[in-house]
């Protein structure tokens, strides 16, 4: 490879990894680092193959040091990972929630507090902040879904009957959701307006059995 340019030595590290070649591609990404140590690029992208390798305090270092030189929400994010892995999600929640207090609207670095909180039963009310903030950027319909069982898990049902109710507008064919509706309400004690959902899901079900005949 010493023939390779930097660049080149990055651009077959990429290819390696899309093969899921991830030896090579860890290869590859540290020669280009080793030539180019200030390229945040090159060591953001060796700490995440460091991470896919389970080369997790090897991911810790690299990040640092990208942070160090060229501080941004690429290298946070392998750092916080990392962090998660080691056994310390709440000094990473709180070293994303630093960088949010600076750019709330970073949605790497949301999606990423989200994903650490949801992992830990603990946390799951910053996870919930911080969905909810990305949803509130982007009305992502798969953000929703996660908001809704995080909400569900802490018995907050008003929060997530109104998000359910989105879901259903949004796709009012999916019967799942409908059904999922009804249990909000059951689970909320509204016994009456979760009988009148079901009623819905018994009367387009024979809809369905009729149009199959």
């Amino acid at each position: 490879d010493f023939w390779r340019t930097t660049r080149s030595l990055y651009g077959a590290a990429q290819e390696a990894q899309a093969r899921g070649d991830q030896l090579r591609a860890l290869e590859l990404a540290r020669k280009a680092w080793a030539r180019d140590p200030n390229n945040s690029e090159y060591g953001i992208f060796l700490g995440r193959v460091y991470l896919d390798t389970g080369q997790v305090k090897a991911a810790l270092e690299i990040s640092q040091q990208v942070m160090e030189r060229h501080p941004g929400a690429g290298a946070l994010v392998v750092h916080a990972q990392a962090l998660d892995l080691l056994g310390q999600p709440r000094e990473a929640l709180d070293l994303l929630s630093w960088y949010l207090g600076q750019q709330p609207d970073d949605r790497e670095v949301l999606a990423m507090a989200g994903t650490i909180a949801a992992r830990h039963e603990e946390y799951y009310p910053r996870a919930v902040a911080s969905y909810q903030q990305l949803y509130r950027l982007d009305r992502d319909p798969r953000v929703r879904r996660v908001l809704v069982k995080l909400l569900t898990s802490l018995n907050r049902y008003p929060d997530a009957i109104q998000l359910q109710e989105e879901e259903v507008a949004e796709f009012p064919e999916d019967q799942e959701a409908l059904h999922l509706l009804a249990l909000l309400h059951y689970w909320r004690r509204d016994y009456r307006v979760a009988s009148d959902i079901y009623q819905r899901l018994l009367e387009k079900g024979a809809e369905n059995s009729k149009l199959r005949l």
